[in-house]
């Protein structure tokens, strides 16, 4: 969140605490009620002027947040709802649509809970609510209840929202998540950053086996790459000739994995597809081979991933000339959101 949604958002958007008790004497009593009622305008007054700085009117703000909200735009929704919802915190739209603001635009995925729940089976609430608070489920790794809201939604759903949102995908990842659940490893995390964009890059120390990490060339684009303004990235080394990037291919229905090969005159050869071993009919990016060649990275949406993209290991085989069977690289590495970009250092 920038500064000014910052400065916007009041901090109130969670439960209010208990006002303290306070105990007057018989006979200021009157007085004490006069002072509450003139406090209490002075508070509303304040409020719907803070909430009416950028817009002329509450009515244009909600007019504006509602727009926003159709249009998916999350992160500029969510402080015109934190604003609207700091008016009239009871409100149960206001709180189904703040907490799908904060469920997408904010890394905390547990906070949107709170606010979803309020809202729930409240009457004029949407019924897309069950579907965003599977989604909160979900990504909280709490897959039955996440089960239970995804079938819920389908229910009231048209099948055409059903295969839009692809519910059906949803619901067989959380029980590829329960399954992976079972054989669950320790994971010790030895550093965690936080970095903008810009700093991507820089975060892959590649040195130490000879690569670089880069976005696609152009020349290694597609007509459906170009169209959807693809940005995927690439690690080319020095002693490979060999490289593996994604593309939308030619009829752009999904990203596959694909490879090409440096020629002699420094051409390179027609891209070839994976093949159906490692690309499935979701998306896969980010591939990166080991430095022997033998084994293959890669994040997919498909296979038996838990959630969005999650990080496969595939083996060369030899004696076929294929890949082998990917395998979920599980909870050690993966979880319910995006996982991306997995490149092992030299020690594997």
């Amino acid at each position: 969140m920038n500064g000014l949604a910052k400065a916007l958002c009041p901090p109130i958007c969670s439960a209010p605490a208990e006002p303290p008790r306070v105990t007057m004497p018989p006979g200021n009593l009157s007085l004490y009620r006069s002072l509450s009622l003139v406090l209490l305008f002075l508070l509303q007054g304040f409020l719907h002027t803070f909430a009416q700085n950028e817009y002329g009117s509450e009515k244009e703000l909600k007019t504006e947040a509602e727009k926003r909200f159709r249009e998916e735009e999350y992160p500029e929704a969510m402080p015109l709802f934190s604003q609207l919802l700091s008016l009239y915190p009871a409100d149960p739209n206001l709180n189904y649509k703040f907490g799908v603001c904060l469920l997408y635009a904010t890394e905390d995925k547990e906070k949107p809970l709170g606010f979803l729940k309020t809202a729930v089976g409240k009457e004029g609430v949407d019924d897309d609510i069950y579907y965003h608070i599977g989604r909160a489920y979900h990504l909280n790794y709490r897959f039955a209840e996440a089960l239970a809201n995804y079938a819920e939604f389908k229910k009231r759903s048209s099948g055409k929202t059903n295969t839009r949102l692809e519910v059906d995908r949803q619901i067989e990842m959380c029980r590829n998540g329960q399954d992976l659940l079972k054989n669950v490893t320790d994971l010790v995390v030895l550093e965690r950053k936080t970095m903008n964009e810009a700093e991507y890059f820089r975060a892959y120390d590649l040195t130490k086996v000879d690569a670089k990490l880069v976005v696609k060339p152009e020349d290694l684009m597609t007509s459906a790459d170009k169209k959807k303004k693809d940005k995927s990235t690439i690690v080319v080394r020095q002693t490979s000739s060999d490289i593996y990037f994604s593309s939308y291919g030619e009829d752009g229905k999904s990203r596959d994995i694909y490879k090409t090969s440096r020629l002699p005159n420094f051409t390179w050869t027609k891209p070839v597809n994976l093949g159906a071993i490692v690309n499935t009919a979701y998306d896969e990016d980010f591939p990166y081979v080991t430095p022997d060649g033998k084994t293959l990275y890669f994040s997919s949406k498909g296979h038996n991933s838990m959630g969005g993209y999650d990080v496969f290991r595939s083996e060369w085989d030899a004696a076929t000339n294929t890949w082998g069977k990917p395998v979920n690289m599980d909870f050690a590495v993966n979880t319910p959101d995006d996982d991306i970009q997995y490149i092992p250092d030299a020690q594997g």
